[in-house]
């Protein structure tokens, strides 16, 4: 008699399905979260500080690698110098398919399509987003963790801060990652004592300092590992010691300086009034640091807001991070970077500069402890279980910012809806608004303007020109009668090229052109806007911040809203940059950008 033979899992089968999981979650997740939505607002980009793109190309352009502060960039230089054989690539490509002929042809498509240098910069970006997860993986394991370390990746996969900002050319992500990526070493320094593993969390730190100024911090992850380390503090054991701090010094200034702050060789430590901020800086006891300045002022209100608008990025992480310290600070291995990130806590969430991607590193690095505190609960099924429906919300809330960042930012409708004006229409555009290509009108009233001490070019002023080199572009090809993409483009005038916003959200008249007036609105009028187009990016709480330039009580020829709902507005509107409250911001918004209105003026 024979029985028949039950089909089971061979060890075979079940490691490739352990393989697949491993690539699905270190890999695939965090790849696809982060690319889904890179090409958002194209061939607009409403992202700012993209100063790396712009150093990159200018570097090119110029033939100098090495440029004073701020003639590009007020950031260090690791990020345009990867970007350079990106762009080398993209150019010899486009000489092989006949796309241009020559460097100037491809430098004028860039001006024409900047979109195109853009979006090189924003893959960049999502290389190193996506490539985070793995490294807090092996970070997560070399301090201790087992498959808490595969929560902890996976927290940091969905991180919604961290996948906003990695789908942004700006350098905080690749400063995170290098920060992560110091702390593996780091955490095998606490068992081995050896100076290499120090070595290496230092060349680590260095590169994060060299992708931005935010990252000079980052010399305390092997400061602290050094700190706690097993080493003792007598005799020869003391003399180690003082070499391996030697060591660790010298590492991240050989790493950090040549790559991110040659300018430093070249020119000399840079003076503070030619950082942003930098003799304000110097006034207030406080720092400049390459092209920026620190200003180490503390405010109360600052936690309450930052802390409010980081839970609402990621609640899970904060929760579980905050539950779970206790665990990890009894972890030898992990201490050091605890300690570390309520350093990073208490110098940053009262900073009157109140930005929530300050919190970015520790938004990371609270998935440490978070991953201790899950390797408790998945011992017990009911915790377990807990532990999945709790993880569910982060991937809801990343998918839901890819669905909604995807979708066409609704300055595109605002855009289109300006260009059906009637002729001789001029339209006051508020800050925030659309982006619109200027006529030949325009772009010579700009210049004046410019003349005239209103906002500068940031590229016009190592140049002497008052247009960037976009605007000069395409004021020539309108003077010549060159057909652009654009068409002939919208007589329109930028109200920040004459108003000025303080931190409290008053408006008033620049300087240069208070012997006009001192009337926002009568100044609008006096450079000749007959309509002006209002934005407010919390719609559900009060009005836009120039409604002045408006009479009251006045109403609005269209208006474009980027609610869910018709009948609520969203209390926010900030996507594509970083948010209030995404709890609710991210949930009540259908489209990114701003609500939009245009109002009649004469």
């Amino acid at each position: 008699m024979t029985s028949a033979t039950q089909p089971q899992s061979t060890p075979r089968t079940s490691g490739l399905a352990a393989k697949l999981a491993a690539l699905f979650v270190l890999v695939v997740l965090p790849f696809f979260l982060r690319a889904a939505p890179v090409e958002h607002g194209l061939p607009r980009n409403y992202v700012p500080d993209t100063h790396m793109v712009r150093s990159a190309l200018g570097m090119a352009k110029e033939k100098d690698l090495v440029p004073p502060v701020n003639r590009y960039s007020t950031y260090p230089n690791l990020l345009p110098y990867l970007l350079l054989p990106c762009y080398a690539a993209q150019y010899a490509l486009g000489r092989a398919t006949g796309e241009w002929k020559g460097s100037g042809e491809y430098g004028e498509h860039l001006l024409d399509h900047p979109e195109d240098a853009q979006v090189i910069g924003r893959w960049l970006v999502v290389l190193f987003g996506a490539l985070t997860p793995l490294v807090v993986f092996k970070a997560t394991r070399a301090a201790g963790l087992g498959r808490g370390a595969w929560i902890a990746a996976f927290l940091v996969a969905t991180c919604l801060l961290h996948v906003q900002f990695s789908t942004q050319e700006r350098p905080w992500v690749p400063l995170v990652f290098f920060m992560a990526l110091a702390a593996w070493p780091a955490a095998l320094y606490a068992e081995s004592g050896r100076a290499k593993h120090l070595a290496l969390s230092s060349v680590a730190a260095g590169l994060s300092f060299a992708c931005h100024q935010g990252g000079v911090p980052a010399i305390g992850i092997p400061a602290l590992a050094w700190l706690f380390g097993p080493i003792g503090w007598r005799g020869d054991a003391l003399a180690q010691r003082a070499r391996q701090i030697g060591l660790v010094a010298l590492v991240f200034v050989v790493v950090s300086v040549p790559i991110g702050h040659p300018y430093w060789l070249r020119y000399g430590l840079t003076p503070p009034e030619a950082a942003v901020g930098g003799e304000l800086a110097a006034q207030k006891g406080g720092l400049s640091i390459g092209g920026l300045g620190f200003i180490p002022e503390m405010r109360l209100d600052s936690v309450t807001r930052l802390s409010g608008a980081f839970f609402g990025y990621d609640p899970v992480i904060v929760l579980l991070g905050l539950a779970g310290f206790t665990l990890a600070w009894k972890e030898k291995r992990a201490r050091p970077l605890m300690l570390f990130a309520l350093l990073w806590a208490a110098v940053f969430l009262p900073q009157q500069s109140d930005h929530v991607r300050y919190l970015l590193p520790l938004a990371v690095f609270l998935a440490w402890p978070a991953g201790m505190l899950a390797e408790r609960w998945l011992e017990r099924r009911p915790s377990a279980i807990a532990l999945g429906a709790l993880l569910v919300f982060p991937l809801a809330q990343s998918l839901r910012f890819d669905h909604v960042l995807g979708s066409r930012d609704v300055r595109f409708d605002a855009e289109a809806k300006l260009a059906e004006l009637p002729p001789g229409a001029v339209v006051a555009i508020d800050r925030f608004g659309p982006d619109v290509p200027l006529s030949r009108a325009a772009l010579e009233r700009l210049e004046r303007l410019r003349g005239s001490g209103a906002k500068s070019a940031v590229e016009g002023a190592s140049t002497g020109d008052a247009l960037r080199s976009r605007e000069r572009r395409r004021l020539e090809l309108l003077k010549a009668g060159v057909a652009t993409d654009a068409g002939p483009g919208l007589d329109a005038l930028d109200v920040e090229e004459l108003l000025d916003v303080d931190r409290d959200g008053r408006v008033c008249v620049k300087k240069a052109f208070a012997s006009i007036t001192t009337s926002p609105r009568e100044l609008v009028l006096h450079f000749g806007a007959t309509h002006v187009l209002l934005v407010n990016r919390r719609p559900g709480v009060g009005a836009p911040i120039a409604r002045e330039l408006v009479d009251a009580g006045a109403r609005p020829v269209w208006s474009v809203d980027p609610s869910a709902s018709a009948e609520h507005p969203t209390p926010e509107c900030f996507l594509p940059v970083e948010m209030d409250f995404p709890l609710v911001g991210l949930w009540t918004v259908n489209r990114p950008g701003p609500w939009m209105a245009l109002y009649a003026l004469k």
